[in-house]
């Protein structure tokens, strides 16, 4: 006796999974996709630099475990600026701004996100102004507000604004995502 196998056609199931590696392959390979798919350029902390500070104290910017910026002052107030010099291809695009963080006291945060683009000084004109306050005491990473994307042609600087209620209290700076669309 001859003992016959039945081979069956692949189930339903697995010509669907196919299907959609098959629609995921040529849209990832579409140039419409490569061109204009939003990609994140993640920043270390470490390039902040201190800016203007309208409480009239001083920030003092250190790096105890070397993966954030612990940032303090010696006044309390709002409007303490640090600032971060962007180096980003003037191929690209500017959709949002990702911040990541941690605040010892939510009375003392991260009161603003700003991008600035600058050519001619002393004159800058800001182009991403979100005014979220970023108050996360067990540390977060801020999605930021989608907008209309950016040119980056000129100098892009990214700021934080910082309000302190006390001297005691600290803010730390995470890792920082630009989200751009566009071949860099």
């Amino acid at each position: 006796m001859i003992a016959r196998r039945r081979v069956l056609g692949p189930s339903a199931a697995a010509l669907a999974a196919a299907g959609a590696l098959l629609v995921v392959t040529v849209l990832a390979g579409s140039p419409a996709a490569s061109g204009a798919s939003p990609h994140i350029i993640w920043l270390s902390p470490r390039g902040f630099v201190t800016g203007q500070n309208i409480a009239g104290g001083h920030l003092t910017l250190s790096s105890p475990s070397g993966d954030e910026e612990h940032v303090t002052t010696d006044a309390a107030g709002d409007s303490q600026w640090v600032s971060y010099p962007l180096q980003i291809s003037n191929q690209l695009r500017i959709k949002q701004v990702i911040t990541c963080y941690k605040v010892d006291n939510a009375t003392s945060y991260i009161s603003q996100v700003r991008l600035t683009r600058s050519k001619i000084p002393p004159t800058a004109t800001v182009v991403y102004d979100d005014p979220a306050d970023l108050t996360s005491t067990g540390g977060a990473c801020r999605t930021g507000m989608m907008v209309s994307p950016i040119s980056v042609s000129g100098a892009i600087t990214l700021s934080l604004r910082l309000k302190f209620s006390s001297t005691t209290h600290a803010i730390d700076i995470g890792a920082i995502g630009i989200v751009t669309t566009g071949s860099p």
